[in-house]
């Protein structure tokens, strides 16, 4: 068997599983016996990159394969609890009441993404996973991240499509257990990092006079068109919020260089073109 686990127990046995959904087709986690037959399955039904905290039992001792069923996830641990002999022993876990809540640390923003850390135990001792959720200023969730990591700590990242104040809340999830929300919620002004255009088209009317056509920019306020004949010298030429424009009183014969400026307040970003 390829891309498999192995893996031998001495009776019946719980099998905690930590993994992210490898793609978009439903794989779930099967445990499969020397024979190849499926003796356990996860019923996660999880989304592309979602991470699972799963378990599954076992009956009998032996020696058995985890993997995927129908394509390969990631996975980060796998924890076999023997049970021997058959009994239905429980796996002992630090009594959910003395567990404390998550905790976010310090929002932080990398380019276009908003990294937000907590602390949270995961594992035995305190959570099955974390959730984080983000919503926006009308209080619509616009995303939720699960981390299922064991440690004592962790971070998720969001990419926002547009620019706002986000909330953020962390809750700690155990099977059958209420959940535990953070104590303290946390917003974050984020700025959508401004794009550059893309050129579609440089064509000449006639006369020392082009066109030029460009792409829209999300957030962009307006547009600014530049054009040079020696690279140094620039002349503007005020766009508005227009994606497209005219330049006339050009030299016939002479090449230019081209290029269209997305402004959002004093933040500016280029595409150059020649003609």
């Amino acid at each position: 068997m390829k891309n498999m686990i192995a893996f031998k127990t001495e009776g019946t046995a719980k099998v905690k599983i930590w993994w992210v959904e490898g793609g978009e087709d439903n794989r779930e986690v099967v445990i499969y016996n020397t024979s190849g037959q499926e003796v356990a399955k996860t019923d996660a039904k999880a989304a592309k990159n979602a991470a699972v905290y799963s378990e599954l039992e076992l009956t009998e001792a032996g020696t058995y394969y985890l993997g995927g069923d129908i394509n390969n996830n990631y996975f980060f641990r796998v924890k076999v609890v023997d049970t021997v002999g058959g009994s239905d022993t429980p796996v002992v876990r630090k009594d959910w009441a003395d567990v404390a809540a998550p905790v976010i640390g310090t929002i932080t923003q990398s380019k276009a993404d908003i990294d937000v850390p907590f602390d949270m135990v995961i594992g035995n001792d305190g959570a099955d996973k974390v959730v984080v959720t983000m919503t926006d200023e009308a209080g619509k969730t616009v995303d939720s991240k699960n981390y299922a990591m064991e440690g004592e700590n962790g971070k998720v990242t969001f990419t926002p499509s547009k620019s706002g104040k986000y909330t953020f809340v962390v809750n700690a999830v155990r099977d059958g257990e209420e959940d535990k929300a953070c104590a303290e919620v946390k917003s974050f002004d984020y700025v959508l990092p401004l794009g550059t255009t893309t050129i579609g088209s440089v064509y000449s009317k006639g006369n020392g006079v082009i066109a030029i056509e460009w792409s829209a920019v999300d957030e962009a306020d307006s547009y600014t068109v530049e054009y040079t004949a020696d690279g140094k010298n620039w002349t503007r030429a005020d766009a508005g919020n227009n994606t497209e424009a005219t330049v006339s009183g050009l030299t016939v014969g002479t090449k230019y260089t081209v290029r269209v400026i997305t402004n959002r307040e004093k933040k500016q970003q280029y595409l150059v073109k020649q003609k």
